[in-house]
């Protein structure tokens, strides 16, 4: 018989003449068995799923503290904006009254020589501040008080014209030309 058999094949003597027999079927192999695993490939696979699982880890850690830090960043940024502002709103009444003075008596000197005779006009409160400031001067300016005004308020004439200082009006719009280089308070915070 050759190494192979074959699926039919004729009983042996003693068996039927003509008759065939189906023989069984060779096992199949036997499957190879897994190889072994490698510890070292599998030290190495486990090494970078624990780098991966850390570099997760930094990554989220990196955002956390970089929104905290813009939040931080916007917080102090506003809290700066608020008190730049208070300090502007505070400071310039102060610093306006305190030069409101001088600045009619800067103001008049440097129209008495191309306008001649200059007539100051001021509320009752800030003509006594303009005389106490020029209180020992030799050529006193010729100062006017008027009911009619309010503090902060002046007028200027003199022959041909005349100009009208408002106080509050410079404030307002010192605070005005101020405020787009500060933000607001109602700003949105992403």
């Amino acid at each position: 018989m050759s190494a192979r058999r074959p699926l039919l094949e004729r009983y042996a003597p003693g068996g039927e003449p003509g008759q065939y027999a189906i023989a069984a079927a060779p096992p199949p192999p036997k499957p190879a068995p897994p190889p072994e695993p490698n510890p070292e490939a599998l030290a190495v696979e486990a090494a970078a799923a624990a780098r991966e699982a850390q570099a997760a880890q930094a990554a989220a850690l990196l955002a956390r503290i970089e929104a905290e830090a813009q939040s931080a960043c916007r917080a102090a940024a506003q809290a700066t904006a608020e008190r730049l502002t208070k300090a502007a709103t505070l400071a310039l009444p102060h610093l306006t009254t305190a030069g409101f003075a001088a600045e009619i008596a800067a103001l008049w000197q440097d129209l008495a020589t191309s306008q001649g005779q200059i007539q100051i006009t001021l509320a009752p409160d800030d003509a006594e501040i303009m005389a106490a400031l020029l209180t020992g001067q030799t050529d006193p300016l010729p100062i006017t008080a008027d009911p009619a005004l309010s503090p902060g308020q002046a007028r200027l004439t003199w022959a041909d014209g005349g100009a009208d200082l408002d106080r509050e009006r410079l404030i307002a719009d010192s605070l005005a030309a101020l405020a787009p280089h500060l933000p607001t308070s109602q700003e949105p915070t992403p």
